[in-house]
């Protein structure tokens, strides 16, 4: 097993960790620490609530682990950093003075060379 494996598993355990320790001490607290029934403290249910989603964010963060501290990923990164420091050593093209035949100034203009070759005005052509 290499160091990069092991360091995934024990980012991925510490992190599980970090979000299940609070919840479960909290429900360990919830049980000894016994309040009667008609006391509701709103401190209480926003903690219950917080520590309820720290335990379920940590499925939702395992999947950026996984993804962030693979090869593949890391692989990915440096390919775009290399892209990157080549496209900045590129000088950029100049571009000529002719547009392109697709342009919408070029389709203009040959609607309105047909327009006076078939006798019409550059208004009714406007109009089209």
């Amino acid at each position: 097993m290499n160091w990069c494996t092991l360091y995934m598993i024990l980012s991925i355990v510490l992190t599980c960790w970090a979000c299940f320790i609070p919840f479960w001490l909290w429900q360990l607290l919830s049980i000894y620490y016994y309040k009667p029934a008609n006391r509701t403290n709103t401190t209480m249910v926003y903690i219950n609530f917080i520590v309820t989603c720290l335990a379920h964010s940590n499925s939702c963060i395992n999947p950026f682990l996984y993804t962030l501290l693979s090869k593949n990923y890391k692989e990915y990164l440096r390919s775009r950093q290399k892209n990157c420091i080549n496209l900045s050593k590129i000088k950029p093209k100049r571009h000529s003075s002719r547009r392109s035949m697709v342009s919408g100034s070029h389709a203009y203009t040959e609607s309105i060379a047909i327009a006076q070759i078939t006798g019409l005005t550059n208004e009714d052509v406007c109009t089209l």
